[in-house]
């Protein structure tokens, strides 16, 4: 069950190029694992670059890749955070 996903995640790895283009006209959060040997830290920090003025958010949480599973509160909070402003509910606790 968790194969084709696994299979999946490492394929959009293996064949994303970065293409330069115009900044992108929305919010984006980056989240990483600290130890993550796909993406490492100062590479997913360069996403800033293709943000808006401000509109950048990024934390680094323990782990690898996989690290959503043993921070998935982090995660779930981190990204109800930076929705809840387009949803109108204010940030969450």
């Amino acid at each position: 069950m968790v194969l084709p996903t696994l299979r999946g995640d490492y394929a959009a790895v293996g064949r994303y190029r970065y293409i330069a283009g115009d900044p992108l006209h929305c919010p984006v959060t980056a989240l990483v694992g600290d130890r993550d040997r796909e993406a490492s830290v100062e590479e997913v920090r360069d996403w800033k670059e293709q943000a808006p003025e401000g509109g950048f958010a990024f934390r680094v949480f323990p782990g690898w890749h996989f690290y959503l599973v043993k921070e998935i509160a982090g995660v779930v909070s981190v990204v109800s955070n930076r929705l809840a402003p387009a949803a109108g509910t204010g940030p969450r606790r």
